[in-house]
């Protein structure tokens, strides 16, 4: 919902399964002995930091002419400033023998933590998640137990004559940041549950909050003096970016595979047809229900066109229904699945419909559920997304179909999606009428 929405829906098996594997393959840091230990932790740790990195950079490339690039910026940015931390820290600790404490690697994880900080506020904005009375309840609970909670936490750093002045403020810094991170996540969370929020922020909250955890671990060991190098709080740390690999890993995977679309004729025979729909138009179709659109759409592909069908109906069903065997087609949901998109991922299906529009000016699209992506972001981030899909499809030569119910956008709402393409009202008693609204160029 980086959108900015990040945009991608996975498959919760796929996420749990991750969880367990990451947690089983860092338990082994425990069994090692101390020199081990270390070497293993600052090396690995980095090394899956560094590849976390590579990873978010490639699932930013694949979207960066969708909404995903405003928050895979910030993204990154907090990816980079934390593998910075952990790079610096393992060639301080392995190469030059000693960390300084403050040290630099304070410097790039406390930038990391609020960088991530502002991206789950900026995301719990974007979703606008409305607290009921419990939910404000719980809220005001949370705040006073965490006031208490950072009391002791930071009592015995503030108060341990081992540490420097700079090391207590320092120490101190970490559990608020963890605080505050914990709230979002917590939010978040919450709004997964509702299916507000895609699972990619699962990933994300999930492996910040081993973070969480190994940060607490890590503040109380040092505040003893008994922090060692590889141990249980580096174990979460460990945990934390083999998570992160394998979540970023399966979203690039994803991705890839939904904009690796291969457009395929329907037909060997091509039909003509006496009033085809133009080359550079976008064509909203203005009916209670998306069956004349599908009419014409399938009519079109009779003449040879290349078509890509998004659906608020299973795959099954609509090819069934239009005895399709070539044309793919998705289904805009809430459920998982290789063959589903996320109604409220407006980069993935930004980024879907232009890797297929750039494929040639043989292509025509079937958009039916722009009411769905209306509900699960908003309008205008739906009117901006068809906009751009309206100069795409223009640029490309190519033929997008867009079925809407008017009944459920107002009379300013339906004047600004028909702006700049063909116009069909199928609503009026005559059986509909074509107006041209702006141009459809």
């Amino acid at each position: 919902m980086f959108t900015a929405n990040l945009d991608l829906k996975t498959n919760r098996g796929v996420f749990l399964a991750s969880v367990l594997l990451v947690v089983a393959g860092s338990l082994s840091l425990l069994f090692l002995d101390e020199d081990a230990a270390s070497t293993v932790s600052n090396v690995a740790t980095s090394a899956m930091a560094t590849a976390a990195t590579v990873l978010l950079l490639s699932l930013y490339w694949v979207n960066r002419r969708t909404p995903f690039r405003d928050i895979g910026i910030g993204l990154t940015a907090f990816m980079m400033l934390a593998t910075g931390g952990w790079v610096s820290w393992a060639v301080q600790s392995e190469v030059i023998g000693e960390v300084p404490s403050p040290s630099v690697s304070d410097v790039f994880w406390l930038s990391a933590y609020f960088m991530f900080i502002l991206l789950m506020y900026s995301q719990v904005r974007r979703a606008k998640v409305k607290l009921g009375r419990s939910a404000l309840a719980s809220s005001t609970l949370y705040w006073i137990v965490m006031l208490l909670v950072l009391v002791l936490a930071i009592n015995p750093t503030v108060g341990s004559e081992d540490l420097t002045t700079a090391e207590q403020v320092v120490y101190s810094l970490y559990p608020v940041v963890d605080v505050l991170m914990l709230y979002f996540l917590l939010l978040l969370v919450w709004q997964h549950h509702l299916d507000q929020l895609e699972d990619l922020w699962m990933f994300l909250s999930t492996a910040a909050a081993f973070w969480m955890i190994g940060d607490f671990l890590y503040l109380g060991a040092q505040a003893s003096g008994a922090y060692s190098e590889g141990s249980l709080p580096d174990f979460f740390y460990l945990c934390t970016y083999g998570l992160l690999d394998v979540g970023y890993g399966v979203l690039v995977a994803r991705r890839i595979t939904y904009t690796s679309i291969v457009p395929a004729a329907e037909v060997a025979e091509p039909k003509e047809l006496t009033d085809p729909m133009k080359p550079r138009a976008t064509y909203i179709v203005w009916d209670q229900t998306p069956d004349r659109a599908y009419r014409m759409f399938m009519s079109n592909l009779g003449t040879g066109l290349e078509g890509l069908i998004l659906s608020r109906k299973p795959p099954a069903a609509v090819r069934e229904a239009h005895k399709l065997e070539h044309t793919p087609v998705f289904w805009l949901s809430t459920v998982a699945g290789s063959d589903s998109v996320y109604p409220g991922n407006l980069g993935i299906l930004t980024d879907m419909m232009t890797r297929f529009f750039e494929k040639g000016p043989n292509t025509i699209v079937m958009f039916e559920g722009f009411e769905s992506v209306v509900v699960y972001s908003e309008f205008k981030k739906a009117l901006l997304m068809l906009d751009q899909l309206k100069d795409i499809v223009t640029a490309h030569k190519s033929r997008l179909v867009v079925p809407i119910d008017p009944r459920t956008l107002n009379e300013r709402e339906r004047s600004l999606v028909s702006k700049n393409a063909v116009v069909l009202d199928l609503t009026a008693g005559n059986g509909g009428s074509r107006l041209h609204s702006g141009s459809a160029r």
